[in-house]
């Protein structure tokens, strides 16, 4: 199992997010291959995602502790991997600037085969701040709604939509 990592003096590890409240898990199935897929997710740039830019702050190859700054419009989010598995196409990341109401903000990726496609696992999660905490069903419905009308449909198009199986 081949693990990148890079050194940091900061670096949070999975055991900091155990509390983390799943808001939004979906499984994509695509045609494109497992490989192909993963090279794109690993480089992080998401061309796919219209209204996103991403600037690396470390130099690649990236691995654990690469950090990164997600641009969405006037939204600039710094984003620290404390996971990245080449051989089993994992990664996940946490947000260094969470955003306001919010203790903590993870990112989960795993892309796996599926016949002759691939599936992308994703999933959000939060440690709210307890104000926060009685919204969690409210905001999940809602994080759910906006991620796939718009990030699925752009990965959907970006590697193509895999086609149910007919027998």
């Amino acid at each position: 199992m081949e693990r990148r990592s890079m050194p940091t003096d900061n670096l949070r590890s999975a055991d900091d997010f155990r509390a983390a409240i799943t808001v939004y898990d979906e499984k994509i199935s695509l045609a494109s291959s497992v490989d192909e897929v993963w090279a794109e997710l690993a480089a992080g740039d998401h061309r796919f995602l219209p209204g996103v830019s991403v600037d690396w702050v470390t130099p690649g190859p990236h691995g654990v502790g690469t950090l990164r700054i997600m641009n969405w419009g006037p939204v600039h989010l710094r984003s620290r991997y404390f996971e990245w598995d080449e051989a089993n196409r994992y990664k996940a990341f946490y947000l260094e600037n969470p955003p306001v109401g919010v203790t903590e903000f993870v990112e989960y990726y795993h892309v796996t085969p599926s016949g002759s496609g691939s599936v992308v696992s994703f999933r959000l999660a939060v440690i709210p701040k307890p104000l926060i905490r009685p919204l969690m069903p409210a905001l999940s419905a809602w994080i759910t709604f906006l991620m796939r009308n718009w990030q699925v449909r752009f990965v959907r198009r970006r590697f193509g939509r895999m086609e149910p199986q007919r027998g």
